[in-house]
Parts: structure tokens; C-alpha cells; sequence
């Protein structure tokens, strides 16, 4: 088992953490390696600033953390969960992040949306976006937002460009898996849920 405590800024006017700061925060961990059979599970918003990432080399029989998930590294798997810290005395930091410099450069094309320009922004970002702004126009609602709540990759790379997102499956507008494709070749899946205000 290896802890390591982490401090999140909050994305824009978000009162959480981000599902993609989450992810590119377990990817950094391991600058030397490829990892690949990635899955990350998100159950419930973050909202402290403060937390613990522990990883763990054996499958744990539960998981505490509402966000958790495994990934492969050098052939071996390795699971790992975020646990939130007392957030009393979380001092906030914020960043930006204007989406629409990615959705400006996207092209939507009925259950699916393609990028047309190299992103300025992470993968994980990226493909985020892309899909919470095709979602938002396909199936618009003013009652809540579309959230990422799992995510699995054959291989991680900061792919920035060539990326297209395919819905797949739409679980009565409320959960929505697709495919992420990379020059047209399926490289994992992502799944949103339909989350009420």
C-alpha cells in the first residue's frame, strides 16, 4: 500500500473536483511508464481539496473511496482509491478552463462529435468536454448536468488531436456510454450520468 496526499484547485465556479484533474492526478504518477487497462470509477463528487490517494497492489476487498479505479503498469495491476481529507481548513485555489476553446474547434455530427484541431488541452480534457457538449446538445435539459462517471482505456496517451466520440448505448437519458476513437480506431469507452440540481 503507498499514500500519498493530494491538493486539488477547483475547475472554474466548480464547488468539486474535477473528474479530469482526478484522472491526469493518477496518471502522473507514473512519468516513466505506459499505463494501459485503465478504469476509474466515479460515484460521488470530491469536494474536498485535501485527499489521500492510495494504492494498493493486491485487489482490497472494499474500496472506501467513492472514486477508485485500477490501471496496469508494466503488467502489473494496480488499484487505487481517493480518500477526502478534512476539508476545514481547505484553502480553495481555482483555475480556469474556458471549454469552448475546445467545443469551438468540434463538429457535430448527429450521435456523434469529432475535434478538428489539435487541443491546447490534456486528453482527459479534451475528451471530456467534447462529450458534455455533445450531450448538451443532443439530449439539452435545464434541470442538472451531465457528469463523467466512468471511464476505461485500452492505453493512456496525451492524445490531443483526430479524436472522435460515438454514442453508443443511452440508458434512458440518464446514463449515456460512447466510444472515444482515435483515427477512427476504438481506443476505450466513457460513461455520463444525468445528475439532478
Amino acid at each position: 500500500m503507498k499514500k500519498i496526499k493530494v491538493n486539488f484547485k477547483l475547475k472554474g465556479e466548480r464547488n468539486y473536483v474535477h473528474g479530469t484533474d482526478i484522472f491526469n492526478n493518477v496518471i502522473s504518477k507514473f512519468p516513466d511508464h505506459k499505463p494501459t487497462r485503465i478504469k476509474l470509477f466515479l460515484h460521488d463528487f470530491i469536494l474536498s481539496t485535501v485527499c489521500e490517494l492510495v494504492f494498493y497492489d493486491k485487489n482490497p476487498e472494499s474500496l472506501n473511496g467513492s472514486v477508485h479505479g485500477v490501471l496496469n503498469i508494466d503488467g502489473q495491476e494496480k488499484w487505487f482509491e481517493f480518500i477526502e481529507l478534512d476539508s476545514k481548513h481547505d484553502i480553495v485555489q481555482r483555475v480556469d478552463y474556458p471549454e469552448i476553446k475546445i467545443t469551438n474547434s468540434c463538429e457535430i455530427e448527429e450521435q456523434s462529435i469529432k475535434l478538428n484541431e489539435k487541443s491546447m488541452f490534456t486528453f482527459v480534457e479534451t475528451i471530456v468536454s467534447m462529450k458534455k457538449y455533445l450531450l448538451n446538445n443532443i439530449l439539452p435539459c435545464e434541470s442538472g448536468k451531465w457528469v463523467l462517471t466512468r471511464l476505461d482505456l485500452d492505453v493512456y496517451k496525451d492524445i490531443r488531436d483526430n479524436l472522435k466520440i460515438e454514442v453508443t448505448h443511452n440508458f434512458q437519458n440518464k446514463l449515456i456510454r460512447s466510444s472515444i476513437l482515435y483515427n477512427e480506431k476504438k481506443i476505450g469507452n466513457m460513461y455520463f450520468s444525468w445528475v439532478k440540481k
